[in-house]
């Protein structure tokens, strides 16, 4: 066996079982079953058909249509006996999708419970035709405010699927594979250029919450490929010593762009430039140059597209209207934390330091099956957890020195406090001691680059082989989970 995989070679082997494993586990999820992915499918469609920046609506003037999960959500108001909306005249960010792609075997409205599934409907799904005449609008507040890049292999699928006349189901699934092709790529090409790594860039990538991610229609495929693509490219540079190149600055600033646009809390990404050695500019001041300004490009290029996205259609966040929390005041929150800012420093604490909020941190990093929170047994995330670290983290020794270690943490620490201040301000309420909202699957694009931190140890002899059957019980065990509970 491990002559035939040394012959093979194990990237080439990751590559097939990354791509095999993601079909067979998107066959067994039900369509939609991803994190938010309704939200997401409907703005990957709107993407498809051209229009970029997702247009705004009042609700007055669509709750009283044929909107079925506009008249859910606002059903669910009534029920929890919550005012979610200050006023119908609020604006929200929408988009207008067929109703022959809502399924609704797979959809839900937000007072359902979970239902099991079966094939035939899957199959009724696939024959389903599409008519782009009988359409209904769907409030994306948080996925409308996502950048076209964001869905590039799904919206590019939707709109192949549409000029070939296919058929509703067979349209989502095709997104859905583009999705897995595309993660699966950059996966490859992460691993060809940091060999060191290739074992904790396939474990990562056979994670289930990795794989349920790259098998839907979710922004979070591209985000997770384009971030483990960056690190990875970032991380090589540190051995190269010639003089850099046109096409590399180029290269580096449209990573920067990239960045900034899918979530800027991950450009601390880009501190991995300062790890590249000075010899290679004529200049130290442009090599500090060069890395002020990818860091720069990156934030301008956030900024720009919530200004566009989000502040010059005055829309609302989606927070009070989606979970009922009326205590949840974004202006006010920032106020707070000006005037306050020891308060932002305890909930941080708080929330680092909280063990039950931790353990559910690992699980949903590790492995969560859909949006109904259906958490892997605590033996398989410990297990996995521990591969991870050891195969993963300290196997594949990268030689890097004191000072760059500690450089890299502090660019991790900063992403983590990011996502934490983020979820202070849009989920949390105002003055709150602990941050709600958060999930392990947002730390999973800057897992490599701290799980780098631990690298420095050689491989044991047989850990191609090891970390190829840990990498396949993972998804199998996926698989297994995912029939068990959805059929």
């Amino acid at each position: 066996m491990q002559k035939y995989l040394k012959k093979i070679g194990f990237v080439q082997v990751a590559f097939f079982l990354i791509l095999f494993f993601g079909v067979c586990l998107r066959i067994f999820t039900p369509p939609f079953q991803g994190m938010d992915e309704q939200l997401h499918f409907a703005r990957a469609w709107q993407v498809s058909e051209g229009i970029f920046l997702s247009p705004a609506a009042k609700v007055r003037d669509i709750e009283n249509e044929n909107n079925p999960m506009i008249l859910d959500i606002i059903k669910k108001s009534s029920k929890i006996k919550k005012l979610l909306l200050h006023s119908e005249d609020e604006k929200f960010l929408v988009a207008e999708i067929p109703r022959s792609m809502i399924s609704p075997d797979f959809t839900f409205n937000f007072g359902s419970k979970f239902n099991k599934v079966n094939f035939e409907m899957t199959k009724n799904f696939l024959l389903t035709s599409i008519d782009s005449t009988d359409t209904e609008f769907v409030l994306i507040p948080t996925t409308g405010q996502y950048p076209p890049l964001a869905y590039f292999p799904q919206a590019t699928a939707a709109f192949i699927g549409r000029s070939l006349n296919l058929n509703a189901g067979e349209i989502y699934y095709f997104m859905c594979f583009a999705a897995l092709l595309f993660v699966a790529v950059c996966v490859l090409i992460s691993m060809k250029l940091l060999p060191e790594k290739k074992f904790l860039i396939f474990l990562l990538a056979m994670m289930p919450m990795f794989l349920v991610e790259i098998i839907s229609t979710s922004a979070d495929a591209v985000t997770y490929g384009i971030c483990f693509l960056g690190t990875a490219w970032l991380l090589s540079m540190r051995n190269k010593f010639d003089e850099i190149t046109g096409k590399e600055i180029f290269a580096l600033i449209i990573l920067a762009i990239c960045l900034g646009l899918l979530k800027s809390v991950y450009g601390t990404i880009l501190l991995l430039y300062f790890l590249m050695p000075r010899q290679r500019f004529k200049k130290i001041s442009a090599f500090i140059g060069l890395g002020i300004f990818l860091l720069f490009t990156a934030l301008a290029a956030s900024g720009l597209w919530i200004y566009f996205s989000i502040t010059a259609k005055d829309v609302e966040m989606f927070s009070k209207f989606y979970l009922g929390y009326d205590d949840v005041d974004i202006v006010a929150q920032k106020n707070f934390i000006i005037e306050n800012p020891k308060g932002l420093l305890v909930a941080l604490f708080n929330t680092l330091t909280y063990s039950e909020g931790d353990i559910r941190l690992v699980k949903s990093f590790v492995g969560m099956l859909g949006r109904y929170k259906i958490y892997l047994p605590n033996y398989f995330v410990l297990g996995y957890s521990i591969i991870l670290i050891t195969l993963g983290g300290f196997c594949g020794k990268l030689n890097l020195r004191f000072w760059q270690r500690i450089f890299i943490f502090l660019g991790v620490f900063a992403s983590i406090i990011g996502v934490l201040t983020v979820e202070y301000l849009i989920w949390t309420s105002v003055g709150g001691e602990l941050i709600r909202g958060l999930h392990g699957r947002y730390f999973i694009p800057i897992a490599l680059t701290a799980f780098s931190i631990l690298s420095f140890l050689r491989p044991p002899k047989y850990a191609n082989l090891i970390v190829l059957l840990c990498g396949i019980f993972s998804a199998s065990f996926a698989i297994w989970m995912t029939y068990s509970v959805f059929y």
